[in-house]
């Protein structure tokens, strides 16, 4: 018998060509008069607070940039070699990046190529953009403002700095993270199920904190975000950090009366957190759970094995504990290659809900080494 043996696989399905942008569409861009006069004052405001030396708090307003607070840069097209220009920023932290697309508008379109309509507007299709996150320290903040000052003033940029350029050039919206990224509509209609089902009880919910570079750094972002729970009267239930992947998240019981502000007015408390990236329905492991010894005779502990009461960790740990036995595969080592942190945002994305909900199901249905297991995911 082959040592390894020739995989059967499904039979072929017709699959249409997708839809998209072929042909190498152009997009037509706003001048550079027209991004002056949209971002201009945003530019303005940032030098005048900055140069009062910390005397106005612009943290205080959750719609402005401010120093340790992710910034979107939602840009048409795409910008080559962005990530290497951030890099080169002291103090500024590349986050995330994401693909999508918006309806045509009077600043950008796609250029019609088709015979008689030559360098027309498409009304009719989407503009492909691009959603890049970063995260600015002060000296960072006054870097990216020295930098559109000297866009807007027609000058070249320095070397390695020519990314900017283009980013002023197509940029769409330049806005900080807020509440309406961090709650979607798919948990509000959660919390409304919750507070139906359970009136008066608290609502536990998942939270996924931005990942930040350094242990420091996360320990900071822990602290801050433990010290909110409480103020709003709500309790952590467990907290997670799995660097391999750039997750770092928590389990919380948030108060009911909170809950209804949350849905009510939006913008408030956990919502404006600084250091949340997404508050989500829980995921939920239920066990019992048993896990047999591996191949390579390597026992799991008693304590590795996940725990109802910390169901973020549950997950997890269950990879971990297929990972040890079943070293030949490696699935961790897998995510590792395939998902790098902050390689991109919809990859990091697709990693993370994989690992959270999923990979005990897969351990499960693949090789039957887990019994007696239940697994309920919201």
């Amino acid at each position: 018998m082959a040592a390894r043996p020739l995989l059967r696989l499904p039979p072929p399905d017709a699959v249409g060509v997708p839809g998209g942008h072929f042909g190498g569409a152009r997009i037509r861009f706003p001048g550079r008069g027209r991004q002056r006069e949209k971002f201009g004052p945003l530019f303005e405001r940032l030098r005048t607070v900055l140069s009062t030396q910390g005397r106005l708090d612009v943290r205080d307003d959750p719609t402005s940039l401010a120093p340790e607070r992710v910034i979107v840069f939602e840009v048409a097209g795409t910008i080559a070699e962005f990530r290497k220009a951030v890099a080169r920023i002291d103090g500024l932290e590349f986050m995330a990046e994401s693909e999508g697309e918006f309806a045509a508008d009077e600043d950008f379109a796609l250029e019609d190529s088709r015979r008689g309509r030559e360098g027309q507007d498409r009304t009719d299709q989407g503009v492909p953009g691009r959603l890049y996150l970063a995260l600015p320290n002060l000296r960072a903040l006054n870097e990216l403002r020295s930098l559109w000052e000297r866009w807007e003033r027609g000058l070249p940029m320095d070397r390695g700095f020519t990314p900017f350029a283009h980013l002023f050039e197509q940029l769409r919206t330049l806005r900080p993270w807020g509440p309406e990224d961090r709650v979607s509509p798919e948990t509000l209609a959660y919390w409304n199920d919750e507070l139906q089902r359970n009136p008066n009880q608290p609502v536990r919910t998942e939270v996924e904190l931005w990942f930040r570079d350094t242990e420091r750094r996360r320990r900071s972002v822990s602290q801050d975000f433990v010290a909110r729970v409480l103020a709003v009267g709500g309790q952590l239930v467990h907290e997670a950090i799995i660097s391999d992947i750039a997750y770092h998240g928590a389990l919380i019981d948030i108060p009911a009366v909170e809950v209804e502000n949350l849905i009510e007015h939006g913008a408030v408390n956990l919502a404006l957190a600084d250091e949340i990236m997404f508050l989500r329905p829980q995921g939920m492991l239920l066990g019992p759970i048993e896990v047999e010894a591996g191949p390579d005779g390597m026992d799991v502990p008693a304590e590795a094995l996940p725990s109802a009461a910390s169901p973020v960790a549950a997950c997890s740990t269950a990879c971990r504990c297929r990972h040890m036995r079943f070293s030949q595969t490696d699935y961790f080592s897998m995510i590792r290659t395939i998902f790098r942190p902050r390689q991109s945002f919809r990859a990091a994305f697709t990693a993370r809900r994989w690992l959270r909900l999923s990979c005990m199901e897969t351990a499960m249905r693949e090789d039957q080494r887990f019994r007696g297991g239940f697994m309920s995911v919201r």
